[in-house]
């Protein structure tokens, strides 16, 4: 099955038949490294973890898999890879066969080809972190010398080949996905703060939207200028919600680390710009973390029409918030009043502004 395999990662009509890279983070975690590369010592292994990630995730081969060998016919290079599809052709027709036995010889011939290809990115990718030595640095460090950086990744992408740029481009791409499907299934484990959620939450209160209900173009609007709003202390502080999960983190479902793993590599990189508004969308449906001391007894009277989202609140959390260590965090707290249309005198003198500087357009708008 050497050829077919072959055939499996560099033919276009099969180069996407692969197992999802859920799986193959998980196998990766309970195998050693060199185990899908071993000849027969983890082979029976192997294959028992591909039949039974296919039954556990309801994964299958793509139905026109036996079309697709038959497209690759014509490119066959000798009668060793015409063999070779021949045989995949009659296997591929045993998957349209209800009865068929269900241990199917493409199955661990695919995950084999999946979990190669996972390992090879992942080695290619930490060259280019070693080589670069950027493994540690911090957002601050990577900014100062991004432009060296820049043109470092740049060289050694060119010098690694299409082949193995491809691998790489495309585990990347199936991670993200990954990712992406967590956040879209709230099944993404940590959550926003609710320091960071406060300027959406707000908004979304003034157009109705967080006790009661809210048209979906106000939502998205409310949304989209909370967002606006989000500093680096917002991704600073969501860092550390992550690095506390991963320190806590059992181990128990393999996938769900390598995305955390991959979010926190993605925000000390680059903010929360990348997956900003798939994390928005999961943490308003679930209970925002709170990562300051007295956070909780703060937020107890949230809910209570006779305080709520009012100037007194927003005083007193942003004051929780300064005191925590996070004094951007706290001026755009205390800042949020001029929605409200209340700014009190305190709080425009810890701003350091006047009361009249209040912006009255922009409060009107939000009333509509």
């Amino acid at each position: 099955m050497g050829v077919l395999s072959r055939l499996f990662r560099s033919a276009p009509r099969l180069k996407d038949v692969r197992f999802p890279p859920a799986c193959t983070d998980l196998v990766l975690a309970q195998l050693p490294p060199e185990a899908p590369e071993a000849d027969e010592e983890k082979a029976e292994e192997i294959d028992d973890l591909a039949f039974r990630f296919a039954n556990q995730t309801g994964y299958s081969l793509p139905m026109d898999l036996d079309q697709r060998l038959l497209e690759t016919a014509p490119e066959a290079a000798d009668t060793s890879e015409l063999r070779a599809l021949a045989l995949g052709l009659i296997f591929a027709g045993a998957l349209k066969v209800p009865s068929a036995d269900q241990r199917n010889p493409l199955v661990p011939l695919v995950f084999r080809v999946s979990l190669q290809e996972h390992l090879e990115a992942d080695r290619v990718l930490d060259r280019v972190i070693d080589d670069l030595q950027i493994r540690g640095m911090s957002r601050e460090e990577l900014c100062r010398c991004k432009d060296e950086l820049g043109e470092g990744i740049t060289r050694r992408m060119e010098q690694l080949g299409h082949a193995a740029r491809h691998r790489l481009l495309e585990q990347g791409d199936r991670r993200m996905e990954h990712v992406e499907s967590l956040l879209k299934d709230g099944r993404f484990p940590v959550h926003l703060p609710f320091v960071t959620l406060l300027p959406i939450l707000l908004r979304l209160t003034l157009r109705k939207g967080w006790r009661g209900k809210v048209a979906a173009n106000a939502g998205i609007e409310a949304i989209e200028e909370g967002r606006s709003e989000w500093i680096s202390e917002d991704a600073s502080l969501f860092g550390d919600c992550l690095d506390q999960w991963l320190a806590k983190d059992d181990r128990s479902r393999p996938d769900v680390t390598s995305a955390v793993r991959l979010v926190r590599e993605t925000i000390r990189l680059g903010g929360l710009a990348a997956f900003g508004w798939q994390l928005a969308l999961g943490s308003l449906h679930h209970m925002p973390s709170l990562t300051f001391s007295g956070e909780e007894d703060c937020l107890d009277g949230l809910g209570k029409a006779e305080d709520g989202f009012s100037a007194r609140f927003l005083e007193r959390y942003g004051d929780l918030v300064h005191a925590s260590g996070f004094p951007a965090l706290a001026r755009r707290t205390w800042a949020l009043c001029r929605l409200l249309g209340a700014m009190p005198e305190e709080v425009a003198r810890k701003l350091g502004e006047k009361e009249s500087a209040r912006p009255e357009a922009h409060q009107l708008e939000l009333d509509l």
